[in-house]
Parts: C-alpha cells; sequence; structure tokens
C-alpha cells in the first residue's frame, strides 16, 4: 500500500527535466473482489508546474537525502503528491506522502514502477526525507 519502506542507500542524482506536473491521490477501500482492500485515488487532474518554478523544484530536489532508519512516525493516513518530471530520455516520478513522516519515494518509470523501487542508476530505491522547501511546494497543490 505505502510502497517500500526501507532507507535508501544514497542520495538521488536526478536527470535535469524540462516540465513537470503534479497530482494528489487519496487512499480509498474498494470492494470490487481484488485480493487489495486499499487503493491510490487521483484528486481531480494534473497540475502542471509553471516554467518559472522549474528551477525551484530542481534545487529542492537536490536536498533529498536517505530517511533516517530509526525514524519516528505518526501512523495517520492522508493524501499523497505525485511529482512528475519530463526529461530527455523518460520521465521520473517523485511520490511525496502528505502525512506520517512525509516520506519521499522516487520511481523510474511512473506508470510502471512502484515508487520506491527504481531501478535506473541515479533514481534511487527506497525512502527518501525531503527538505522543508520540497514538502512545501508539493503541499501547495490544492485537494478539491
Amino acid at each position: 500500500m505505502l510502497g517500500n519502506t526501507d532507507p535508501a542507500a544514497a542520495a538521488p542524482r536526478l536527470p535535469a527535466f524540462t516540465q513537470a506536473w503534479r497530482c494528489v491521490y487519496r487512499g480509498s477501500e474498494t470492494d470490487d473482489g481484488r485480493d487489495e482492500s486499499w487503493v491510490w485515488e487521483r484528486l481531480g487532474a494534473a497540475s502542471d508546474v509553471a516554467d518559472s518554478d522549474l528551477e525551484r523544484y530542481a534545487a529542492a530536489l537536490t536536498d533529498l537525502r536517505p530517511a533516517p532508519a530509526d525514524q519516528v512516525c505518526t501512523l495517520d493516513l492522508g493524501p499523497r503528491t505525485l511529482l512528475v518530471l519530463e526529461h530527455d530520455t523518460g520521465r521520473v516520478g517523485v511520490l511525496a506522502d502528505r502525512f506520517g513522516c512525509g516520506s519521499v519515494r522516487l520511481t523510474d518509470d511512473p506508470a510502471q514502477v512502484p515508487a520506491g523501487e527504481a531501478t535506473t542508476e541515479g533514481i534511487v530505491a527506497g525512502v527518501l526525507q525531503p527538505s522543508a522547501e520540497l514538502r512545501l511546494l508539493m503541499d501547495a497543490l490544492r485537494i478539491e
């Protein structure tokens, strides 16, 4: 449900990106007969990140660090924000929890690879700790 919970082994090295957009998801129970009784559903439409804000996001993303192994987090569950970064050879997903420890997980293919399970060089697997600036940017998208 939440993804990889192991701390990342190193800080990521994200590629330079040319555009980005954000979506907010919330956890929801489902009774569609699948094994999973919990899914993440998108709230509203994706929101483009303004070109004028791309440098601010890029700077905030350089501050991602491996999460502490002994981190104590609250047990609440809330929304998540997915930031999708478009770069020369593909996309990178940055998934930020807006609950608990506010952890961040990366994916090297937001449509196929679960967050926190990245395998591309520089896009690390595991849990990362964001800077206060990145939390502010990720939380800025209002939930309608």
